[in-house]
């Protein structure tokens, strides 16, 4: 599901950034470090993790971490936080990764990946989706082919089942204040709290004829939703799912979405090409190529 090249995207200009080495095997996964944001980490097929520069430079040599990684995601800064886990000598931080694995694991891994923190079965039928950290850095969230979406400590306890389906779920996302999660099923966003007292909000984003809705994402400063779906079109809703706005078709189906950090803008990612809107879903620029599709992360700042 990742292009074989790093978006980086300034307010004037849209630049690819290519790796000598990512030709072969295939990329599975990406996350870019909030820490630090010319540095990311990479997950291949082969089931390796290397780390990399915006330069295209490798910072180190892969990792074999003995599955393959469908989902990588960086603890999140926190302000004012004081770290908790066990840091690794010349490392400047101890934030850690959650990666999302194909045997169904969830692993809590180094800053470099190099290293593993712990190692959860999270899932028996199936993979495990993805992975992605609460806003405050407490909390993962997972989703598996099963059907099953389950909320973690930091450290990797389980602490719920948050919901369940009969259908594989394929992208999850926090809400702003971290205390619901929107689930992408079939062709429908279901929206589960935490707190079990609150109902459910779910409503069907398009006709069942139309595919499944592969991907989602909460605005970081206000209650809207961005979702893409296989009917090439992305669509913004509010927490209630009144839809405000439904694109036109695209080219191929819609496999990624991101809100920017600052909730001002988001990027649509489909087969061959990228889409900078801002957040009324108006295209503001288009990026084209021939490198597949695309997983999509922002830096801290918003600015690439």
């Amino acid at each position: 599901f990742l292009s074989q090249s790093i978006l980086k995207m300034a307010l004037s200009d849209v630049r690819v950034v290519n790796s000598k080495d990512w030709k072969s095997p295939e990329a599975t996964a990406l996350a870019i470090n909030p820490h630090k944001d010319d540095e990311y980490i990479v997950a291949k097929d082969d089931r390796t993790l290397s780390l990399w520069n915006f330069s295209g430079d490798k910072l180190q040599d892969s990792f074999d971490c003995n599955c393959i990684a469908l989902s990588l995601a960086f603890s999140p800064p926190v302000m004012g936080s004081v770290a908790t886990l066990p840091s690794t000598i010349g490392l400047e931080s101890n934030y850690v990764i959650a990666a999302a694995c194909s045997d169904g694991t969830l692993r809590i891994l180094k800053r470099n990946g190099a290293s593993t923190e712990n190692v959860v079965k999270a899932y028996d039928r199936g993979a495990a989706t993805c992975a992605k950290w609460s806003s405050d850095g407490a909390s993962i969230v997972t989703a598996g082919e099963d059907g099953e979406v389950k909320v973690f400590s930091k450290s990797g306890n389980l602490r719920m089942n948050l919901a369940s389906f009969n259908f594989a779920i394929h992208d999850v996302a926090w809400s702003p204040s971290g205390d619901a999660v929107a689930i992408a099923c079939r062709n429908l966003i279901c929206i589960h709290h935490t707190q079990k007292k609150k109902n459910v909000v779910r409503w069907q984003c398009h006709p069942d004829d139309h595919g499944a809705v592969l991907c989602v994402d909460w605005s970081p400063n206000n209650h809207l939703l961005v979702c893409g779906s296989e009917d090439g079109r992305y669509r913004i809703f509010d927490a209630f799912g009144a839809i405000l706005l439904e694109s036109s078709p695209q080219m191929s189906a819609i496999t990624s979405v991101s809100w920017s950090p600052k909730g001002d803008k988001f990027m649509v990612g489909l087969m061959g090409s990228l889409l900078l809107c801002n957040e009324y879903g108006q295209v503001q620029s288009k990026f084209s190529s021939n490198e597949g599709n695309y997983q999509l992360q922002w830096t801290a700042d918003s600015s690439r």
